[in-house]
């Protein structure tokens, strides 16, 4: 029976492990908030490739913490199917809220990119990327508000696709659920083997 528990032990922890060195998209769910204290936390394995969602309404505001692990490599290009003529604007604010970048018009159409090698030489770490329809721009530095005009009012769907970046909860000093379970088990399946080679 300890035999058993052991190999269970290991199996779970060889396949969480290759679990959490996929990466996968993340979805907005609710609608993200619109500050850096309601920013929605990005979650999930490795890397953080793709972010999905909708700006739903003319002031609506979707913003993400995000985890930047490469400066250099940093990128966002924006794929969307707004209601009018997809005309988006992009944001990336640092941990304090102050604006790092922005961009209008560098991606197809009228949509917004961030390229490679924009963020060279800044430090890695958690940021909050903002995406927005055109005309609604930041107040504050840092961010307090929003002015919102967007000209034209406009809404619908939307995906970031990223580089150089994962989830920012990976980085966060609380463990997730997931991470203490793997762990525990990990030292439960230790605790056997040892007590096996000991008798």
């Amino acid at each position: 029976m300890k035999k058993v528990a052991v190999a269970l032990s290991v199996i779970f922890l060889i396949f969480s492990a290759g679990k959490v060195a996929q990466a996968i998209p993340w979805n907005e769910g609710p609608d993200a908030g619109e500050l850096i204290d309601t920013a929605q936390l990005t979650h999930g394995p490795k890397s953080l490739d793709y972010i999905s969602g909708e700006l739903t309404g003319y002031n609506d505001i979707d913003m993400y913490q995000i985890f930047i692990n490469n400066t250099d490599d940093f990128s966002v290009t924006v794929w969307a199917n707004l209601s009018v003529d997809n005309d988006a604007t992009l944001f990336l604010f640092d941990f304090d809220g102050y604006l790092v970048m922005s961009d209008d018009d560098d991606g197809i159409d009228f949509l917004p990119q961030f390229n490679p090698g924009e963020m060279a030489g800044k430090d890695k770490g958690i940021y909050f990327l903002a995406i927005d329809l055109y005309m609604t721009e930041p107040t504050g530095d840092p961010l307090i508000a929003w002015t919102s005009a967007p000209a034209p009012q406009q809404e619908g769907p939307y995906i970031l696709s990223l580089t150089g970046t994962s989830p920012s909860a990976r980085h966060s000093p609380v463990p997730e659920p997931a991470t203490i379970l793997l762990f525990s088990s990990g030292l439960i399946g230790l605790a056997g083997i040892r007590k096996q080679f000991r008798t």
